[in-house]
């Protein structure tokens, strides 16, 4: 997978859709937080189960989402964590139309088991996609498919946007189970360098 430094000039994109604009802010930045554990689960052991990775294939190659909350239950062991909302770090170029891929390491999408009521995408998972900096302005929401992967053939506009991600799951090997979240970056655009670049610092007061 390619990485490199951000090297992209956002002025006009981050103008139409990152919120708060491009100033940097020292205090408010787009690298994860720490996450916070729950008082139940404080530092789980290394023996611990652990979620699967959440992944995004595209044109530009693969990205690791930046962990959110998750709930993982192994053979006699359990163990959760929980976390504000975690922004994404990186961002993969892509083109308008393109269709990207969403898939969990080793494990599969599946419906909870004993979940009733409601929406069914409740009990599977979904993505809800934001403009970058903006997690509580929804533009799209992708369900997810139950299975190895989901993918989706990019349908927002030109511009930075982050995928929140929660899914249900199985292992592939069937000794553990739970659920996982995470957040990806997207940078649509049509003529830009196929690549995963670092996210921008922005400011998201006007969120």
């Amino acid at each position: 997978m390619r990485r490199s430094l951000l090297l992209l000039a956002f002025p006009l994109l981050l103008a139409v859709t990152a919120c708060g604009g491009a100033s940097p802010s020292a205090s408010d930045s787009g690298a994860a937080g720490e996450p916070a554990t729950t008082q139940k689960q404080q530092n789980p052991p290394d023996e611990s189960p652990r979620p699967p990775k959440l992944l995004l294939e595209s044109g530009a190659g693969s990205q690791a989402a930046v962990p959110g909350s998750s709930c993982v239950t192994g053979p006699g062991v359990g163990a959760c964590s929980d976390s504000a909302y975690q922004h994404p770090t990186h961002l993969s170029v892509v083109r308008p139309g393109e269709t990207i891929t969403v898939s969990l390491e080793q494990a599969r999408v599946v419906r909870a088991e004993g979940c009733g009521g409601g929406r069914e995408q409740d009990c599977i998972g979904s993505i809800r996609v934001h403009p970058l900096g903006c997690e509580k302005l929804v533009s799209y929401t992708i369900p997810l498919d139950p299975g190895k992967a989901t993918t989706w053939k990019v349908a927002v506009p030109p511009g930075a946007y982050e995928l929140e991600t929660f899914a249900y799951f199985e292992s592939d090997d069937g000794q553990t189970s739970g659920d996982a979240s995470g957040s990806f970056g997207l940078y649509v655009d049509a003529s830009r360098s196929l690549d995963v670049v670092s996210a921008p610092i922005l400011d998201r007061k006007a969120c």
